[in-house]
């Protein structure tokens, strides 16, 4: 009786940390348990059904199914919740596409406007400020300094990325292009950028063509001007072959003839 009290005092020292462990909270058993015939501890569903209580599961293996339980259907909990994210991602990005360049262009009217407005919010709050409180003037552009130089680099840097113009001229292509979105525009610069450097590589290829064919018929029309001039050296040197031939003649000629006068 001793030995069976002290193993029951044993079981249970075992088994409070792993209670503590638990956080307090028992688990619930989805199995029932039952007693078969001889008395032995029968688990419903599980397999372990016609054991004896000598062998029946012990509480660190039910546990150790309890939690493989719960692994589980917090794995299942997990992969809803990337289902139901990737759902919402998909629509979003879905939603992103169904905007029409005619409702981008609501969404930025009025923006230039809107930025400049900024210079007037600074003084209509330096006038509440005098308004409603007792502060010094300097004590107001203390306190409105920082919204200054906000609004001052706020106006200044849309100024040079060339405000209201820049967003006429992206809208403007947008529209021609029939460009929906950000995404579709950037996909398409890529892809000018693209067919440009193609053109701009092919250009060169046709220069560089045009300058060796230029070349050669620079060389060839040399080759031809420098033949031209050898034939025209020879045809002077045959020219005064035969200028010279014709005064010996003419010379022989009237010879001939004074000779013929005096035998006359």
């Amino acid at each position: 009786m001793e030995k069976m009290q002290a193993k029951e005092s044993k079981t249970e020292a075992e088994e409070e940390p792993m209670l503590e462990e638990m956080g307090g909270n028992v688990p619930i058993v989805d199995e029932e348990l039952l007693l078969g015939l001889d008395g032995e501890v029968v688990l419903e569903e599980d397999g372990w059904s016609g054991r004896s209580e000598k062998t029946a599961p012990s509480f660190e293996e039910v546990l150790e199914k309890i939690k493989e339980g719960e692994k589980k259907n917090s794995a299942r909990k997990t992969r809803s919740e990337e289902d139901v994210l990737r759902e919402d991602s998909s629509w979003a990005a879905q939603m992103e596409m169904e905007v029409s360049i005619k409702d981008r262009r609501k969404l930025l009217k009025g923006w230039h406007k809107f930025i400049l407005a900024s210079e007037k919010l600074e003084k209509e709050m330096k006038e509440k400020i005098g308004l409603f409180t007792t502060c010094s003037s300097r004590a107001i552009n203390s306190i409105l300094a920082p919204v200054k130089k906000f609004g001052e680099e706020l106006r200044g840097r849309w100024e040079e990325i060339g405000g209201e113009t820049w967003i006429k001229a992206v809208m403007t292509v947008m529209s021609v292009r029939q460009i929906e979105n950000g995404i579709e525009l950037e996909k398409a610069l890529l892809e000018w950028g693209t067919q440009e450097k193609e053109e701009n590589e092919k250009l060169k290829k046709d220069i560089f063509n045009f300058q060796e064919l230029h070349k050669a018929e620079k060389r060839e029309l040399e080759l031809k001007v420098e033949k031209l001039e050898e034939e025209l050296d020879r045809a002077r040197r045959r020219l005064e072959v035969a200028e010279k031939a014709a005064k010996s003649e003419k010379k022989r000629a009237l010879e001939m003839k004074s000779n013929l006068e005096r035998a006359a």
